[in-house]
């Protein structure tokens, strides 16, 4: 079963092989966010296209017996990550509860990217991180949107 944590570690190590093969992953992290601060914003776009499409490769995978990651895709200043529910569907709950299923995610996502070394990136580099949810027919349930750096400094 691959966890939140583990797909951050499998992004850390796919971020770190593809921009910098060949230097210690700190130093590697380091430049890459200093070069994001200045990079022009088609040098921005370039940057998450190519992390989404390398992340890609792996999906859709399993994140636990009710989610699946679908695939992720680029922002101009971060990621974008689609995920399915398994064994739900819209109908299932009301709007509140699906509300309220968003409002503990977010929580959770935005304590474990404050919190985890493994996000250390997306947080010095300010990365808009969106996650929107569809339920096992793809219909659209809702969406999870922060800051990385400003959101965990609060």
């Amino acid at each position: 079963m691959i966890n939140a944590k583990k797909i951050l570690i499998i992004c850390y190590f796919f971020f770190m092989a593809f921009c910098f093969p060949s230097e210690p992953a700190a130093q590697d992290q380091t430049k890459t966010v200093q070069w994001l601060k200045t990079a022009s914003y088609s040098e921005k776009i370039k940057f998450w296209v190519h992390l989404s499409s390398e992340l890609n490769l792996l999906y859709p995978m399993n994140v636990d017996s009710e989610t699946l990651l679908i695939n992720s895709a680029p922002q101009a200043n971060g990621m974008t990550w689609n995920y399915k529910t398994i064994n739900y569907q819209y109908s299932d709950r009301s709007k509140k509860g699906w509300d309220d299923f968003l409002s503990v995610v977010a929580n959770e996502s935005i304590k474990r990217f404050c919190t985890t070394p493994d996000s250390l990136f997306f947080r010095e580099s300010n990365a808009s991180i969106k996650i929107n949810y569809y339920d096992r027919n793809g219909k659209y349930i809702g969406v999870i949107q922060f800051e990385a750096g400003k959101d965990c400094a609060k």
